[in-house]
């Protein structure tokens, strides 16, 4: 379950309780009042923590690319000055991001 799936029950069950659930009608009317401003604020931190997930996924995504790039290059220009000796494939660093180490 994600933060926003949590937010977003303990959001509806303050909505689902009813008057006597809360004690008096005065402290329900409150609870209503306050879900009502706060669901706008939920959506939006929602919103934000998916864009900001996917952009943390993205960058992840881009620098194991990156850097399986420049291992791969630099593992060839090592085999290339040694005579064939040197390494290729994953660096320890994208091992470690893809969960690999």
């Amino acid at each position: 379950m994600t933060p926003g799936d949590r937010m977003t029950r303990a959001n509806n069950a303050l909505k689902d309780l009813a008057p006597s659930d809360m004690g008096s009608d005065e402290i329900n009317e409150s609870a209503g009042e306050f879900q009502d401003r706060w669901e706008h604020g939920i959506e939006k931190i929602i919103e934000f923590s998916t864009s900001l997930t996917d952009g943390l996924r993205k960058a992840r995504d881009l620098y194991v690319e990156i850097d399986g790039g420049a291992a791969s290059a630099l593992g060839q220009m090592a085999s290339e000055l040694s005579g064939g000796g040197g390494q290729s494939g994953d660096s320890d660093i994208t091992r470690r991001l893809e969960g690999k180490a």
